[in-house]
């Protein structure tokens, strides 16, 4: 009789740790399935939240009054040439004041239409105004994000709009 409850009570633990693996199996699955949906909603915040800080970052920089084209005091959505290269030039000297806060790297412009054969610095050269087709105001010396966005460009000596890309370099925080 002792035997017999010697190996009921083997089958009876036997089963225990059955269930109990059984159980620690479907509770990995269930934290692999749930950790896994939710990195893949984090990186979803994350997109989102990069979308807003470029967004902001574009606003912030084309209403800046420093580089914002206005005729007889009246604003306009476009970027002045000429006050593109003044702003090149400042930001040489004083990048902290501005555009550090906001977490900028680099930031560039480049005219896209029409297109110019050879491409020349405006900033850097000083070259003859209707002829430069780039502005980089700030070299990004790091790696970061790169946001891009169209914008409208205003050569006022020709009177001439352009139609330019706008590129910031941000750091990912």
């Amino acid at each position: 009789m002792r035997r017999d409850l010697l190996k009921k009570g083997q089958l009876e633990i036997g089963i225990t740790m059955m269930v109990l693996l059984v159980f620690f199996i479907l509770l990995i699955v269930a934290l692999v399935v749930y950790f896994q949906f939710s990195h893949s909603i984090i990186k979803e915040d994350r997109q989102e939240i990069l979308d807003n800080k470029f967004s902001t970052l574009v606003n912030s920089i084309t209403s800046l009054p420093e580089v914002k084209c206005s005729v007889r005091g009246a604003e306009r959505e476009c970027l002045d040439a000429k006050k593109l290269i003044a702003f090149g030039k400042i930001l040489e000297y004083h990048r902290e004041e501005y555009l550090d806060d906001f977490g900028i790297l680099g930031l560039k412009i480049e005219v896209v239409y029409p297109p110019i054969e050879y491409p020349v610095d405006c900033v850097s050269t000083l070259s003859p105004f209707p002829n430069c087709n780039k502005f980089t105001l700030i070299e990004a010396n790091r790696e970061g994000l790169v946001y891009s966005t169209p914008v409208s460009l205003f050569y006022p000596k020709e009177n001439l709009y352009k139609i330019g890309r706008l590129e910031i370099t941000a750091e990912v925080e």
